[in-house]
């Protein structure tokens, strides 16, 4: 925990007047509801930056799964909001905890180099045709052996033309 943090328990616990040997006899749950229960005196405290962060949780998870959205980014949409907030490692760390209390595992028993991982990724690239200066677009095909550690990738044209490789 980081200095500042613990100045604001301080200062909190201070504008609260409760000792701060009481202060740590206390589990988390009854501090944290100390600290910001809305009938207090302290009511116009605001709410703890992990909780900020956990309530739009489903919002960055549904975010997440847009094209062209990261964590970076969604982390810089919550910084702009919260310029005191959570830094990107804490963000991106609360992002995976969430994920893997939703996360589905099943584990898929093979031998090296059995079976190829095929799929298609990102957006269509696109190149000049050199011969008609058409704009030629194209998928980028990523294929990758199971535990052979070997990738391939391929250009794939739209329009079944063969793309000239370098």
């Amino acid at each position: 925990m980081s200095r500042n943090t613990i100045r604001e328990y301080l200062r909190l616990i201070e504008s609260i007047g409760i000792d701060h040997k009481a202060a740590l006899e206390l589990s988390d749950e009854d501090f944290i509801e100390l600290i910001y229960n809305p009938q207090s005196q302290n009511a116009q405290l605001p709410v703890g930056r992990i909780q900020l962060v956990l309530n739009k949780m489903d919002y960055y998870i549904e975010e997440l799964r847009r094209t062209g959205v990261t964590k970076t980014l969604l982390w810089h949409e919550y910084r702009v909001d919260h310029p005191d907030g959570l830094s990107h490692s804490q963000f991106c760390w609360h992002l995976l905890q969430h994920q893997k209390r939703n996360m589905a595992i099943y584990k898929i028993h093979h031998a090296p180099g059995e079976q190829m991982m095929v799929d298609f990724a990102g957006d269509l690239l696109s190149y000049v045709d050199p011969e008609t200066g058409e704009i030629k677009y194209c998928q980028v095909l990523v294929c990758t052996l199971q535990v052979g550690r070997l990738m391939f990738e391929v250009l794939r044209s739209q329009s079944n033309q063969n793309l000239p490789v370098e």
